[in-house]
Parts: structure tokens; C-alpha cells; sequence
């Protein structure tokens, strides 16, 4: 991941996001989330939205993915925004299994999960 091009973004310009695909298959995507919070209050420890989080989905074996300008020209600046980069895998192709009960099945999913939360400013 190219962590140390993203700490500053230029609302102005084109932001790559590259990461290695080795190892990825057609089943794995990545999420990207940019989001700004503001803390509620102090006795409060927990953060709200400041904007609408900007969501993007790219396939995992890509290795990159351009976000451009207009995704943060709307966007607040500040000290507590963030991207987030999730791998999982493609919604529609999730496995299903059935768990035996003593009376019946019960449906059940499994799903993975990685990610990285990158703090970014905005200009």
C-alpha cells in the first residue's frame, strides 16, 4: 500500500490507491471509505459522521484505484479524517453452509474480513 502518498490529499488532483493483488482472486474485493468524524461531546466516547462517508468497490486483483477530485471537493477538512481499505470477499459469492441442531439446520455464512484505517488530512 502506498500509506506514505496518502497522509496528505489534494482535493484538486487525482489519489491513487495501489496495493500488492498477489495472492487475491476474482472473489476478493476492496472497499474504500473516506470519512470524517468530530468527537459528540466528552462524556460521550464515541464519534458521529461530519459527511456522508464516500464508498468505492474495486476488485481486489486490480491493484489500484484512482479516486478523483470530485469525491473530496464536498468533503470537510480536518484532523480525524480517515480512509478505510477493507478485503472481503464479493457479496454475491459468499459460501453458505448448514449447521446441524438437534431439531433441524440453521443457515450460516462465513466471511473474512481485513483492513486498515489510514488518518489523512485534506486540502
Amino acid at each position: 500500500m502506498n500509506f506514505s502518498d496518502l497522509q496528505t490529499i489534494d482535493r484538486q488532483q487525482n489519489t491513487i490507491l495501489r496495493w500488492d493483488p498477489t495472492g487475491y482472486t476474482a472473489d476478493d474485493v476492496m472497499t474504500i471509505d473516506l470519512e470524517g468524524l468530530i468527537p459528540v461531546i466528552a462524556v460521550q466516547p464515541f464519534t458521529l459522521p461530519e459527511h456522508g462517508p464516500v464508498t468505492c468497490r474495486v476488485r481486489a486483483t486490480d491493484g489500484q484505484t484512482v479516486l478523483p477530485p470530485s469525491l473530496f471537493r464536498t468533503a470537510a477538512s480536518g484532523p480525524r479524517d480517515f480512509l478505510r481499505l477493507t478485503l472481503t470477499k464479493r457479496p454475491d459469492r459468499l459460501n453458505t453452509v448448514s449447521i446441524p441442531l438437534t431439531d433441524g439446520t440453521v443457515p450460516a455464512v462465513f466471511q473474512y474480513t481485513a483492513f486498515e484505517v489510514l488518518p489523512i488530512l485534506i486540502k
